[in-house]
């Protein structure tokens, strides 16, 4: 549903069956980080779509943290450091 609400651009309608989505990919019973990642982004974008900027960023910066943490990644290291392993 909320992936048809978003190609008829009914971006308000299509938020609000993304968030019930994060929150069943951030639930504790079966857990998915990276769809709970991806998901947190998709929010990001449809909130920057509705100029809702400083709520986009909180889901853009869940996001990244939760990439972060799945990927190990040292928030003290530069990420050039990380460029220069791939």
């Amino acid at each position: 549903m909320a992936t048809f609400n978003q190609r008829k651009e009914d971006w308000n309608k299509a938020l609000e069956n993304f968030k019930v989505a994060l929150k069943l990919d951030s639930s504790p019973i079966n857990p998915d980080p990276l769809g709970a990642a991806n998901t947190s982004l998709t929010c990001a974008v449809i909130l920057s779509k509705l100029n809702k900027y400083a709520e986009s960023i909180d889901y853009a910066q869940a996001c990244m943290g939760a990439i972060e943490e799945m990927g190990n990644i040292d928030k003290s290291v530069p990420l050039s450091v990380y460029k220069q392993q791939i």
